[in-house]
């Protein structure tokens, strides 16, 4: 959920608020001028505002003119220029989409070229967690459009907006496919708080210019080019806020990925641009036009290596694959995402091929984002609506593909990609029938299997060998899958001292046994130590439990559910083997704020400050230690509060990367006086 610190966000939202509605083809009228006046309660995120439009009628006869508005916005009324009612009503949201209708009946027909005037009176609540807006920066905001064709300025069409504080006066400039308009807003506030911003749709404009115009007058380029000039990489960021080392670093492994990703597809990619965003946070990649919108770090001000670890730490190499992957569609909306992570994985295992220990924490990191028991839909139903969502689909359906690869072989995959990255793929039919092609029967036993189905297998063995007649030595195996039954391929490895000898079997049935011969017993025996295959693995199963608690409180704001899934990691590991115990503790302690239990809430995050942690759970004692400093503050201990705020900041910049949300929520409460709400303990830090 994307929420906004900044007030000014408000009145660039007042201007999206209302759109008249039309088709992709034509409009029915078009807006020749426009004023809109605005008072809201910053404390309370509530307003009230009034919209005076002059409208123009473009259709043959006119008797209405509908405007697109989210939801939580209520219309008090629409009026002419002499005060007088118009008829108005209301009609439910667009299918998959949280916007409304409100349709103004006009006393009589108007033609075309007829113009008229509509007064609107409404008021809400500023809620940015329905996607219509996310913010960049202190200063600039990116309205990201919808697939629905409106106009002032085209929200529902394809194409972004960027905002951002920058003169003395409001203005408002954007392109549509139609029209062109502009309009000026008086408004309350003090002249620091006016805005200044502009559309980018089909307009020609660079994001250079574009910045420019827009008066971030603080704002940075980096640009670095490929040794034969044929792909290039540009950051934009604001008041030096990336370290030149780590820049170079960075724009020399995106040159290389881009290599490679050319010579795996056969496709050609001659630029990339990025805007990293100063905090708060965001939890969502977007982007305008050419440019990817990512979320900055701290880390970025100095130079962590600890960013290129994984894949799933890299922002960058996913959007760069992207440009790379087939495009989405409506039955397959997920296929972008996934390939594009697929892509990413596959260039981490290439630059990692002489080790596999690296490669092998590559695909558990992968497997970590995935395995939680949060209620998911299948990749079928994925539907890319909800953050956990798109989550799932960038991750599972990057599992999806690395398993396909394990089905085929590296070579047939390898044309696989070559096709997907040249062939538009509208269905799932499709996409397994290029698959069927290269490899020679059907393959709807994979792809039912993991497209269809919402478990995740887990396989239970256990074996044993013993000596034949004549010297030789037959090893027994059972193995068992538990829960939904599977039909998948697996290898297991036999070791004999220094030598391995891989047996890949075909697994459909509860229970199979299985019998080898060999003329000497192996040493060990492991059953896909690759991690080829998505399936549970004991140890991610307990950090799944308290990740599930994380999403719960997250998405569902279910605290039963929540408190459960964390109680029950620490009674699964109670001597906190897997180090998972400090994200189980911080999940509660925030429960318990949620529940007014300051006191309990204390315990929590005391024990989670002292928990020892490993991997990406390491950030949680820091976290807790912040979070506690908050719950002084509840009970009056500013003092108190600022030593923890402190320490936790001066711990977390050894690592920055990792902790960045510690460094970002430590720095925050130095400066400023915590203030408890609901919103700041469902959040996921």
């Amino acid at each position: 959920m994307i929420r906004f610190f900044y007030s000014y966000a408000l009145w660039v939202f007042l201007f999206f608020l209302f759109s008249p509605a039309g088709t992709a083809q034509n409009y029915s009228c078009e807006i020749i001028r426009y004023e809109v006046t605005a008072s809201f309660n910053e404390s309370r995120g509530e307003y009230s505002a009034e919209a005076s439009l002059w409208i123009r009628a473009l259709a043959d006869s006119l008797n209405s003119v509908t405007f697109i508005f989210p939801p939580n916005v209520d219309f008090s009324k629409a009026v002419d220029e002499n005060n007088s009612k118009y008829s108005k009503k209301l009609l439910a949201s667009f299918p998959g989409e949280k916007s409304n209708e409100l349709i103004v009946e006009l006393p009589n027909y108007f033609f075309r070229a007829d113009s008229f005037f509509i007064r609107l009176e409404f008021d809400g609540e500023f809620e940015a967690s329905a996607g219509t807006a996310q913010t960049i920066t202190s200063q600039c905001i990116l309205l990201r459009q919808r697939n629905i064709s409106g106009w002032l300025p085209a929200l529902f069409s394809n194409g972004s907006a960027v905002s951002t504080i920058a003169s003395a006066r409001l203005k408002l400039n954007f392109s549509s496919p139609k029209t062109l308009a502009h309009g000026s807003l008086r408004e309350s506030l003090s002249d620091s708080a006016k805005m200044h911003f502009l559309f980018l749709s089909d307009t020609a404009l660079s994001m250079e210019n574009a910045f420019s115009f827009l008066g971030a007058e603080q704002l940075e380029r980096r640009l670095t080019v490929s040794p034969d000039s044929s792909f290039s990489v540009s950051a934009y960021f604001i008041n030096h806020s990336c370290n030149e080392l780590f820049l170079d670093s960075l724009h020399h492994f995106l040159i290389d990925a881009e290599q490679y990703f050319s010579s795996l597809t056969g496709k050609k990619v001659f630029s990339l641009q990025y805007f990293l965003s100063p905090p708060p946070l965001r939890t969502d990649e977007d982007s305008c036009g050419a440019l990817a919108v990512l979320s900055g770090s701290p880390a970025y001000s100095v130079f962590d290596s600890s960013a290129f670890q994984y894949s799933a730490r890299n922002p960058w190499i996913v959007q760069l694959a992207g440009n790379f992957s087939p495009p989405s569609t409506d039955s397959l909306p997920w296929l972008k995402s996934a390939f594009a992570g697929f892509l990413a994985t596959k260039y981490y295992q290439n630059i990692f091929f002489n080790s596999s220990d690296a490669q092998l924490r590559e695909r558990r990191d992968v497997l970590s984002n995935i395995l939680d028991f949060f209620p998911a839909p299948s990749l079928q139903q994925n539907t890319m609506h909800s953050a956990y969502e798109r989550h799932q689909a960038l991750f599972k359906g990057r599992y999806l593909f690395l398993m396909l690869e394990y089905v085929l072989g590296e070579k047939l995959m390898e044309d696989v990609i070559t096709s997907l990255s040249s062939e538009k793929i509208s269905s799932l039919t499709e996409l397994q029938n290029i698959c069927d092609r290269r490899y020679g029967s059907s393959l709807s036993w994979f792809f039912q299997e993991w497209t269809a189905k919402t478990e995740i297998p887990e396989f239970v063995f256990s074996h044993e060998t013993q000596r034949m007649p004549r010297g030789l030595y037959e090893t027994k195996i059972s193995v068992s899958q538990r829960g939904e039954i599977f039909s998948v391929p697996v290898t297991f490895f036999f070791s004999f001292g220094t030598r391995v000898q891989q047996k890949r079997i075909f697994l459909d049935r509860a229970r199979q046994e299985l019998s080898f011969v060999f003329p000497s017993p192996p040493t060990s025996l492991e059953l896909d130590p690759q991690l080829k295959i998505l399936r549970w693995l004991v140890d991610l199963r307990i950090q799944a439990h308290a990740r599930t608690s994380v999403l719960y409180r997250m998405y569902r704001r279910n605290l039963e559910e929540a408190e459960r899934e964390a109680l029950l990691t620490l009674e699964l590991d109670p001597n906190n083997g897997t180090g998972t115990n400090a994200l189980a503790l911080f999940s509660l302690g925030k429960i318990s704020m949620l529940q007014r239990n300051t006191e309990k809430a204390q315990e929590y995050f005391f024990k989670a400050m002292q928990s020892k942690t490993s991997d990406a759970p390491q950030l949680y004692p820091l976290l807790s230690a912040v979070r506690y400093g908050n719950t002084l503050e509840t009970v009056k201990k500013r003092s108190e509060a600022v030593a923890l705020y402190q320490r936790a900041l001066n711990e977390a910049l050894r690592s920055p990367a990792v902790c960045a949300p510690v460094i970002l929520l430590a720095e925050k409460y130095l400066n400023i006086e915590f203030v408890s709400t609901d919103e700041e303990w469902l959040g996921e830090y």
